[in-house]
């Protein structure tokens, strides 16, 4: 019962941390680019640069978290807890982080209009989802259950076509140009859209009230 204990406040400690973290990055979100995307469809450019914005947006947010006390200290909880190296710890959170990103409903995304009828996580709902995620990487990703299954499935194209993308020499210039002809640009979207599909089954399957759920978790 200890070493349940010891877990127990194991999780409480990394995740604190980790949240945290998770919070500092958020908010060097690029809304501006956001904004000036939105002005551009109103004069019927905005096919001009839904590719763009939406490729840009989630890199920029997948990149906004810095190695900050905070983000180190997740990082340092982790190994603790799980005996794991500091770059696989460091991997692992910013792994579970990365995913978070793609749900959160603060996140820039959901104006992109391929993203438009994706149903992103409340505060509430992205908390309970972090918890989940840690103690499922904790447990080095193992799980009886199918939909998290399912769920980490859906997130790999993400992960390496992004992975790609930042491995790919910028040129912005030429970046924003061409990525209208971009199929990996589409193939991300569609990804982002089945991850985020593959979530909301898992989360309402675990947590069927989702109604009291959304209400206590909006802001």
């Amino acid at each position: 019962m200890p070493a349940a204990d010891d877990r127990s406040q194991d999780v409480t400690a990394i995740q604190a941390a980790m949240l945290a973290a998770y919070e500092e990055g958020l908010a060097t979100l690029p809304l501006s680019a956001v904004r000036t995307g939105i002005r551009l469809d109103k004069y019927r450019l905005g096919w001009l640069t839904r590719p763009w914005m939406l490729l840009s947006l989630i890199r920029s947010t997948l990149r906004a978290v810095r190695p900050t006390g905070t983000y180190e200290l997740a990082v340092q909880r982790f190994a603790e807890a799980s005996g794991k190296p500091p770059d696989t710890s460091e991997a692992e959170v910013d792994r579970i982080m990365d995913q978070l990103r793609l749900i959160d409903q603060r996140a820039p995304y959901w104006h992109v209009p391929e993203l438009a009828a994706a149903t992103p996580a409340n505060r509430t709902e992205l908390q309970l989802t972090a918890d989940v995620l840690l103690q499922h990487s904790l447990n080095d990703r193992q799980t009886t259950d199918s939909l998290l299954v399912e769920m980490q499935d859906a997130y790999g194209p993400c992960e390496q076509l992004l992975q790609q993308r930042e491995e790919q020499p910028v040129d912005r210039h030429r970046r924003r140009a061409s990525t209208s002809r971009d199929p990996s640009v589409r193939q991300l979207a569609q990804a982002h859209q089945r991850y985020l599909q593959a979530w909301r089954r898992w989360f309402d399957h675990v947590h069927p009230s989702g109604d009291s759920v959304g209400q206590e978790g909006a802001e």
